[in-house]
């Protein structure tokens, strides 16, 4: 089966998954994914591309860089939260008008009206629910970890595509394969495929 290529435009619009952030942040978990994740979020300060980072992202994001740190041997709580809070306090250095970090209500203008809106409404829960049970994941094996891993979407992937939808967004960027079946909510860009171009 032949795949279609997906090409990011100029002034495309994409939300942020946390896996983007944690592989900026901590590089030598994977290095290449590093280096793609610092090539996409340089193209955003550069304004090739707008961007939106979620509370749930943030959320996340905060929940993978301590357990992070913690690994990386850091065992002084105080000493980790103020290495986490720098990382937020960075994202907050990007240009503002290509890198929104938005709260759970936006003000958006639609059809010439600027509304407010919630990210997370109960159809969204009730919808991400739905995939979850629609999309039971698959197993394959993992060379670079030479194991069999599980691929499959939990619930924050899901309201991660109902949000992107929401706010708009052209894609879903992210390292994340599981995420491929949430295209029928917002496209997915699979920073590592080849068939992503960005």
């Amino acid at each position: 089966m032949l795949r279609q290529l997906l090409t990011a435009r100029k002034g495309d619009k994409f939300y942020i998954d946390t896996n983007i952030l944690v592989y900026f942040f901590f590089t030598r978990w994977n290095p290449d994914f590093s280096l793609k994740a610092k090539c996409f979020l340089d193209k955003v300060q550069k304004a090739k591309y707008e961007a939106v980072v979620s509370p749930l992202t943030l959320m996340e994001f905060i929940h993978v860089s301590r357990d992070r740190f913690f690994e990386e041997g850091i065992l002084n709580t105080t000493e980790i939260n103020q290495r986490v809070k720098k990382q937020i306090e960075f994202l907050y250095t990007f240009n503002p008008n290509t890198l929104r970090i938005v709260g759970e209500e936006v003000r958006m203008v639609v059809n010439g009206k600027v509304q407010t809106r919630r990210l997370l409404r109960e159809r969204v829960l009730d919808r991400a629910l739905e995939l979850i049970e629609k999309y039971q994941g698959y197993i394959f094996y993992d060379e670079r970890l030479e194991e069999n891993r599980y691929i499959h979407l939990s619930a924050a992937d899901c309201f991660h595509a109902f949000i992107a939808k929401e706010l708009e967004c052209n894609w879903l960027a992210t390292f994340d394969r599981a995420l491929a079946d949430l295209s029928e909510i917002v496209p997915i860009l699979l920073l590592q495929d080849k068939y992503s171009v960005w």
